[in-house]
């Protein structure tokens, strides 16, 4: 899918759509062939995300063909955060914190995540090509090792199939150089990737550093626009930004290695 519409001489080439329905397909095949067909309504927060994932592709092809105005694009998104974050921790909200705690964690998370789904939607326009997608698969790839010694094999297991998509979104990347993750691909993403980490934290053993550090490795990609590092040539600037996100990856690995150990049972 991504392959097609980037080809430059396809009628449908530089289509920022084409992350939202490849991103999208991909997870939904690799959860069906991982558990079969999610039942609706979905019992658990893991069969939530499918169809939560389906409705972000919806945004992101919304995004991709229509002008709309920022604050609309903010207001949406913001929308969307919560609620898929009521979705994922309404049992949280109902058995654990209570409703004032649940409404100050449900807040703070959802600001969280439309400042993530912005910061990396804005870099993903600004910087074309392989490097975007490549700074993702190691936060895709390092989040995947994290939940496994999270304990939560299952979850690593899909984490791991959207970095496959990744790895595959670098190499075109490298292939055509307009190829970008901007509306499309960032919709679904973020919501893939938040909704591995909050499984993670809330329902598994993932420590809540280990998630913060990895959310902050794919935005290592602003680190070409600070001025002292722009005066580098292109291969040493992309080259740090890969280090530090690797870097990011490794130390939220090694805290969550350090705390839980080695996974014995799942």
């Amino acid at each position: 899918m991504l392959f097609i519409a980037w080809r430059q001489t396809h009628p449908l080439a530089g289509g920022k759509w084409s992350g939202a329905v490849a991103f999208t397909l991909g997870y939904f095949i690799a959860y069906f062939v991982a558990f079969g067909m999610p039942p609706f309504p979905p019992t658990d927060a893991m069969q939530w995300l499918v169809y939560l994932t389906m409705a972000a592709m919806f945004i992101g092809l919304a995004e991709s063909f229509l002008q709309t105005p920022s604050w609309a694009q903010w207001l949406l998104r913001w929308l969307f955060s919560f609620l898929m974050l009521w979705f994922l921790l309404h049992t949280m909200v109902t058995y654990t914190w209570g409703v004032m705690k649940g409404i100050v964690w449900l807040l703070t998370l959802s600001l969280m995540m439309l400042l993530f789904w912005t910061a990396l939607d804005n870099l993903a326009e600004k910087i074309t090509g392989s490097l975007v997608p490549a700074l993702f698969f190691i936060t895709a790839f390092g989040s995947s090792v994290a939940l496994m010694l999270g304990r939560s094999a299952s979850v690593s297991q899909l984490c791991g199939s959207v970095a496959a998509i990744l790895a595959l979104g670098a190499v075109i990347g490298w292939r055509q150089p307009k190829f970008t993750l901007a509306k499309g691909a960032t919709a679904v993403l973020t919501v893939l990737i938040f909704g591995f980490w909050l499984n993670g934290v809330f329902y598994a053993y993932l420590p809540m550093v280990t998630a913060i550090l990895l959310m902050l490795s794919p935005l290592t990609g602003w680190l070409g626009e600070v001025t002292l590092i722009r005066r580098l040539p292109s291969w040493q600037s992309v080259s740090l930004q890969l280090i530090v996100a690797l870097l990011l990856v490794s130390i939220a690995n090694i805290i969550a290695l350090w705390l839980l150990g080695l996974p014995t049972v799942f």
